[in-house]
């Protein structure tokens, strides 16, 4: 089976999974109800106690009026990456709207959240501006709004 096949399979697998994201590909909320808290009594078990982080990606309303829809997309996918990568031993799944949750073992917040909100504002602010707002209720921007991956 050649890669492009393989891809075209796993692709066609996720959009029929209803525990899965279609844009992202990260399991979702349905996900997290039935196999969550499985998730997290091993993790407790192994660890003693676990780190979850709630990841708002805020004011993507006003970079989709600014950039558009499919690159606030974009967005979405590149947070979700750049938190997976993060927390590899964790559970990371897109939980509603506009965020992104992680389970993991405590690790070294103090230092990973900053390196995650510099990865999302780099790779926000390099989007090129279009030459027309996104839509009739954007506002003029000097700068590109940054959105951020604030935890709450």
């Amino acid at each position: 089976m050649t890669w492009a096949m393989t891809r075209a399979s796993k692709t066609k697998e996720q959009s029929e999974s209803p525990d899965m994201d279609l844009l992202t590909g990260m399991p979702n909320v349905s996900y997290f109800s039935k196999f969550g808290d499985d998730f997290l009594r091993k993790l407790l078990k192994q660890a003693g106690q676990v780190d979850v982080i709630y990841f708002d990606i805020s004011s993507l309303h006003s970079y989709n009026d600014h950039f558009g829809f499919l690159q606030g997309n974009q967005l979405i996918k590149k947070c979700g990456k750049i938190i997976r990568a993060s927390f590899q031993e964790g559970l990371t799944l897109r939980y509603v709207d506009n965020s992104i949750l992680t389970i993991t073992a405590p690790s070294q917040l103090k230092k990973l959240l900053p390196e995650i909100q510099k990865k999302v504002a780099d790779f926000s602010l390099t989007r090129s501006r279009p030459s027309e707002p996104a839509s009739t209720r954007s506002r003029k921007w000097n700068q590109p709004p940054a959105p951020s991956t604030r935890p709450t």
